[in-house]
């Protein structure tokens, strides 16, 4: 994957790329991902339907996604995910026992004011790292939209994104310590933020 890089709402794009969008996501949060189903083709089909377009941003690089950001506000979350899509894809039982999980995780609404956002997620496909991608996509939503600040999530093992997000201006502002099954994985997730001088 080589060439030009645009990026647009995903609400923009007229083709039905979410089976990509989904491709991208899953690949990207897999570690986190694999406690639901080991299955790729499963977590692909319980996200494709659960992305709020115009809270998605895409890195389209030839015509194909490059990458995706979701931005969400204290006017809705990011992702909505269908209880029977993950029935579907876990099985009843499973299903009923992952879905309540996945709506703490997703869909509780956020308590930021109007000038804050909260980036939920940045991911590149796999063909397209190291090429800008995710600096793109984050530099195009700080300078578009409308927040005074920005607010994300990431692991102390993500030295990449740590050393992105730093040289983009975030800082950390707090932490919090891995619970006791993820500590095998990570010790903390730093909470960072970037305010704009307006």
């Amino acid at each position: 994957m080589d060439g030009m890089l645009e990026v647009k709402r995903m609400d923009e794009i007229k083709e039905d790329i979410t089976t990509n969008v989904s491709m991208v996501f899953v690949d990207s949060f897999y570690d986190d991902l694999k406690a639901l189903t080991h299955s790729k083709e499963k977590l692909i089909r319980i996200f494709k339907n659960s992305f709020v377009k115009e809270k998605f941003y895409i890195a389209l690089m030839d015509g194909n996604v490059a990458g995706i950001l979701a931005c969400s506000d204290n006017g809705g979350r990011a992702f909505i995910i269908r209880k029977e899509d993950v029935i579907q894809n876990l099985g009843i039982i499973k299903g009923n026992i992952v879905y309540p999980f996945l709506e703490k995780e997703f869909h509780i609404p956020l308590s930021y004011n109007d000038e804050t956002a909260y980036i939920e997620a940045v991911a590149t496909h796999l063909s397209a790292r190291e090429k800008g991608v995710a600096t793109r996509l984050l530099e195009y939503i700080t300078k578009k939209l409308p927040y005074t600040e920005f607010r994300l999530t990431v692991k102390d093992n993500n030295k990449a994104a740590l050393e992105m997000y730093k040289k983009l201006g975030f800082l950390k502002f707090d932490k919090l310590k891995a619970s006791f099954f993820e500590k095998k994985y990570f010790k903390y997730k730093f909470y960072m933020k970037l305010k704009l001088d307006i």
